[in-house]
């Protein structure tokens, strides 16, 4: 990445403690004459904010990490926020993994989260050449004798640098020629909670009339979901983390997302020039928020049809 790295000695840093919003406030890193180490932007995804806030040193008792550690911020384990925020911050810092064999990954675990296992993500980290041994979570407060902090895949909220696709690329996580394919991703085959919209049935069916192909992509394994996705030229569906995908394609040209406009999809399609298309009806469009009490339940089939004929 652009920049330059920085490192830090004898951090004292304490992890968020609490899920959500209030915890803006609540976590940050000082060196050992208590000067703030800038962590750089740290949840890319739906928590998103920069670290600017520290707390009192943790005690002596605190958890020592010897030996060198490179900054990774946030390391998730959910499949959505893996693929927008931990995995290009770690495809980041290949290079410097690989010049510095003894240097160790350390980020913050996810709070609220009892564990955070990578087991579901190995494929993506072998195709990345990341070994999770080599990655350390902070979850209690902790001394870490050298930190370097490199400059972060993104550059505020929502925002990822310029150089973010070409190193996707770069690490073949992408379909090689298009498809032209147009691709709805369905949760149809999924239980009935996970779908958010009551008439995805008609809707569908008036996205297969304008020639799209119907996708269940837990149906297929992930390297067959990436090859196919990727591939695509029009990527449509309800609103979540199957959209995500479009962040790792340099052909698809167009995301047209059921439900509501979501500020990390517009982000992901604007670093790759890709057109980002909200479809929710506009007896709701007072509503800003994504929580699942409000969104719409109901996707006006007029609407769609006249999202579809704009194409």
């Amino acid at each position: 990445m652009p920049g330059n790295a920085k490192v830090w000695r004898d951090v004292s840093i304490v992890p968020p403690a609490k899920p959500g919003f209030l915890n803006l406030t609540r976590y940050g890193a000082v060196d050992a004459l208590g000067a703030q180490v800038d962590l750089g932007p740290l949840m890319i995804s739906s928590r998103a904010f920069k670290a600017v806030q520290t707390r009192a040193a943790p005690s002596p008792q605190a958890t020592l990490l010897d030996g060198g550690h490179l900054w990774a911020g946030m390391i998730y384990g959910h499949f959505g926020h893996f693929i927008t925020e931990t995995l290009p911050r770690l495809l980041a810092l290949r290079a410097d993994l690989d010049a510095q064999p003894t240097l160790r990954l350390l980020g913050f675990a996810p709070p609220g989260e009892i564990t955070t296992t990578l087991a579901g993500m190995r494929w993506f980290l072998d195709r990345a050449g990341i070994d999770p041994a080599r990655i350390d979570l902070v979850t209690e407060p902790a001394l870490v004798a050298q930190l370097t902090v490199p400059p972060a895949p993104f550059t505020a909220r929502y925002t990822y640098h310029p150089s973010v696709p070409q190193m996707i690329d770069r690490c073949g996580l992408s379909a090689t020629k298009p498809s032209g394919e147009r691709i709805f991703l369905s949760r149809g085959q999924l239980a009935a909670p996970a779908s958010r919209i009551t008439n995805i049935a008609q809707v569908e069916a008036l996205f297969v009339a304008a020639g799209y192909t119907i996708l269940h992509p837990e149906t297929l394994p992930v390297p067959d979901q990436i090859a196919r996705i990727t591939a695509a030229a029009v990527l449509a569906g309800e609103n979540g983390s199957a959209l995500h995908w479009s962040l790792y394609s340099p052909h698809i040209q167009k995301v047209q997302s059921l439900g509501w406009s979501l500020a990390l999809q517009q982000g992901i399609c604007a670093v790759r020039g890709q057109t980002y298309q909200a479809l929710r009806d506009p007896l709701f469009g007072r509503f800003r928020t994504r929580r699942q009490s409000v969104h719409p339940k109901h996707i006006s089939p007029y609407l769609a049809e006249s999202a579809l004929r704009n194409l």
